[in-house]
C-alpha cells in the first residue's frame, strides 16, 4: 500500500488521511468521524474482491483492522450495513459529481457524469463488480432491495437532472 487513501472532507476538500502504518500494517479507525467512509471503502473492498457472502461483521471489523465493537457500534447487522453503504455511496456520489463539475457548462456536466459512469479504473472496476455480484442477493436478509431502489432512483435522478437541459422535461420519463 502507498500509504495514503484521498478521503473527502466537506464538498470542497479532499485530504490524504494515513490508512497504514510506516510499516504497513493497517489502523484502526475510531470515533464516528470519518468510519462510515472507512466502512464504505472497505465493504465495497470486500463485495468486489470476495462478493456479499464476505461481507460479514467479522470480515469488515478484520478488512478496518479493528475490533467488532467498532462496526457493531454503527451497524447491528448486514441489513443495517448495507442501508449504511448505500446512504455513504450516494453521498459520496453527490461530492464527487459537485467536484468534478465545478465550473462546467451544461454539455461538460453531462461528459462528466457519464464518464463518471463508466468503471474504467480497477478500483472503480472492483466495485461494480460487487454491486454487479448484490443482483443475486436481492431477495435475501441482508436488504439488497433497499440497495438497488436507492440506486435507481439516484441514477434516474442524475441522469434526468444531466438530460433537462437539453430535452423537453416532458420527453424524459424517468
Amino acid at each position: 500500500p502507498d500509504g495514503t487513501n484521498m478521503r473527502p472532507m466537506g464538498i470542497d476538500a479532499w485530504v490524504e488521511y494515513p490508512s497504514f502504518s510506516p510499516d504497513g500494517t493497517k489502523i484502526a479507525f475510531m470515533g464516528h468521524e470519518g468510519s462510515e467512509y472507512e466502512i464504505y471503502v472497505a465493504a465495497t473492498k470486500i463485495l468486489g474482491d470476495r462478493g456479499p457472502d464476505a461481507l460479514t461483521l467479522r470480515n469488515l471489523a478484520d478488512e478496518l483492522g479493528g475490533s467488532i465493537t467498532l462496526v457493531t457500534h454503527m451497524y447491528p447487522d448486514r441489513a443495517a450495513l448495507i442501508k449504511g453503504i448505500t446512504r455513504t455511496a450516494i453521498r459520496e456520489y453527490d461530492r464527487e459529481i459537485e467536484r468534478l463539475e465545478r465550473g462546467a457548462d451544461q454539455t461538460e456536466r453531462l461528459r462528466s457524469l457519464l464518464m463518471w459512469m463508466l468503471p474504467l479504473t480497477p478500483s472503480d472496476q472492483r466495485r461494480e463488480r460487487g454491486r454487479v455480484m448484490l443482483v443475486g442477493y436481492r431477495d435475501s436478509d441482508l436488504n439488497v432491495g433497499y440497495f438497488f431502489i436507492a440506486m435507481d432512483r439516484k441514477m434516474r435522478e442524475l441522469l434526468r437532472d444531466h438530460l433537462v437541459p437539453f430535452l423537453d422535461g416532458d420527453d424524459l420519463e424517468m
